[in-house]
């Protein structure tokens, strides 16, 4: 038999959980998981998991009793607060919503804008955040809008029009930026341009940046990374059928500096699957991670590098230990180490595969595996943990949200997984740790509401193993056979 142990749920959740009546399918669900492990074996072993529980746990306080939440972003700002962007439903109208809650985790306030799905936000100096959005109301609308961080005070809103986004929220990708001199630049795409939107930090429309991508008006901007010298660096895909991933580099004035395009290896056909993801190292160097389609139809996941004028530095493909192309991983997320190494999240047959590549060659340092579905998020603290997290499908189109710690040499730590369904998650680290915005599930008649929680990220890393059988809580074997450590969180005792 396998016996949980937990901490004590602290109070402010408990009358929050309670308030909202959702104890009990949780704990039902809790139970009979535990009554399934200890049928499992007369002779299984007795194994004591301690349960990573949140330091503190808040949910976004919305004036509307009856509303639907799904986590987009969060970022922490440089006071130390955890800002979180939420798509919220009321009233059969879609709402982009930015929260902020304080750095001891508690809610402080939260704005919406109607008839509006977000799009991405970044902080201004001077204490201000700026958000972006697309306007349902209006036809290829995209809303720029600046707040103070500390009061939540709208400073200044303006409408851009000629653009929309090809954001998605599925993927972490960034479509707001600062540049150097502490102008705002949102990117968008124009039919067959890139397009990036320019406002100074007190509201003023600047000239935009365009950058012409394909005559066939269906390229999708993804991703955008201020530079040091006042330009910018963005990337998407180009056509669809063929067009591969394309990187642009404006300088200050907004001239094209380079344009790079990567079309895959021979067995690609240049079809771009999904978007690709952008960093730059301070050095200036471009990193950039995609998936191309090849010609089985499958995924070809790689990392390319350029330096800052253009020319190919090194192109890695992610490894793929099944040897197939049916095995190919995807890119769901990437970001890079403060070295510059590059933290690659991939999808490898229903399992999450986080690789780190060598920043000056490519080269593969390590290669983790752990139990996952779709990834959608890659957070790293400041001692080097690494948070791998999204979804798993369960069943019946429900999805459950699952992340995954590993340290700096690749070992699984420890795994944060939600049992009850209907959940994604987002997450940023800090030297406070793990700050992860997911929402509750949903409840008929009441809705969803979005959660933040925050985590240690220097607990202990000793991977737990299984050998009984024990899989109540979904698939949780990876491809190296092994699992990390299983816990509930502090909703669902």
């Amino acid at each position: 038999m396998i016996v949980q142990t937990f901490a004590p749920e602290p109070a402010a959740d408990r009358r929050l959980l309670l308030n909202n009546q959702r104890v009990g399918t949780g704990s039902m669900k809790y139970f009979c998981v535990l009554l399934a492990a200890s049928t499992l074996s007369a002779n299984a072993r007795t194994e004591t998991i301690a349960p990573w529980l949140p330091l503190s746990s808040a949910s976004m306080q919305h004036p509307e009793p009856v509303h639907t939440t799904l986590p987009i972003q969060t970022h922490i700002a440089p006071d130390g607060a955890i800002f979180a962007e939420v798509d919220v439903t009321h009233h059969n109208l879609a709402h982009a919503a930015l929260a902020r809650f304080n750095a001891d985790g508690s809610f402080a306030w939260m704005h919406e804008v109607a008839g509006s799905t977000p799009a991405g936000f970044a902080f201004l100096d001077g204490g201000h955040v700026v958000t972006a959005a697309t306007s349902l109301l209006t036809l290829n609308a995209i809303n720029v809008r600046v707040y103070d961080t500390a009061t939540g005070a709208l400073t200044w809103v303006r409408e851009a029009t000629g653009g929309r986004f090809a954001f998605d929220e599925r993927n972490d990708t960034k479509q707001v930026a600062v540049d150097a001199n502490g102008n705002v630049m949102v990117l968008s795409n124009d039919g067959g341009d890139y397009v990036v939107i320019r406002h100074t930090a007190d509201g003023t429309a600047l000239p935009s940046w365009r950058a012409r991508i394909d005559n066939a008006n269906n390229v999708r901007a993804s991703g955008i990374v201020a530079m040091p010298d006042g330009g910018a660096i963005v990337t998407g895909g180009g056509a669809i059928s063929g067009g591969g991933f394309v990187t642009v580099r404006f300088d200050a004035q907004g001239d094209v500096v380079f344009t790079d395009v990567e079309l895959g290896g021979k067995n690609s056909l240049g079809n771009p699957l999904g978007p690709d993801y952008i960093a730059v190292n301070a050095d200036g160097n471009v990193m950039l991670a995609g998936t191309l389609e090849t010609q089985g139809g499958t995924g070809h996941a790689q990392v390319w590098k350029l330096d800052p004028s253009g020319a190919r530095l090194w192109t890695q493909l992610l490894p793929n230990p099944g040897g197939t192309l049916s095995t190919s991983p995807s890119v769901g997320a990437f970001l890079l180490a403060p070295n510059g190494d590059a933290l690659v999240l991939s999808k490898f047959v229903g399992s999450y595969r986080l690789v780190r590549l060598a920043a000056a060659n490519g080269a593969v340092i390590w290669d983790a595996a752990a139990s996952g579905g779709s990834p959608s998020t890659l957070a790293q603290a400041e001692n080097g943990r690494i948070l791998a997290g999204g979804y798993v499908l369960i069943g019946g189109g429900q999805v459950r949200a699952r992340a995954v710690e590993f340290d700096a040499t690749g070992a699984k730590c420890r795994i944060m997984e939600d049992i009850k369904p209907y959940l994604k998650l987002k997450a940023n680290g800090s030297a406070a740790g793990w700050s992860v915005l997911t929402s509750n599930p949903l409840v008929a008649g009441v809705g969803s509401d979005a959660l933040m929680r925050r985590y240690n990220a220097d607990g202990p890393c000793t991977e737990k193993l299984f050998g009984d059988g024990f899989e109540a809580f979904g698939s949780l074997q990876p491809a190296d056979q092994t699992q990390p450590i299983m816990s509930i969180a502090d909703d669902q005792q």
